[in-house]
């Protein structure tokens, strides 16, 4: 299981996904005010997701 950060980053972005349906500039904007440092959350699933189990 992911870290709670990670959970939250990927909560956090799917319930941006109710507001901006893509991965336009204003989506990665909206995530931005919710998780300032979303890059790094996003990082840490693009090394570890393959580690991941539910």
């Amino acid at each position: 299981m992911a870290p709670q950060e990670i959970q939250d980053y990927v909560i956090a972005h799917e319930l941006c996904h109710l507001e901006v349906n893509d991965h336009s500039d204003l989506f990665w904007n909206h995530l931005s005010s919710i998780i300032p440092n979303h890059q790094e959350k996003r990082e840490w699933l693009r090394k570890n997701a393959g580690q991941l189990t539910i």
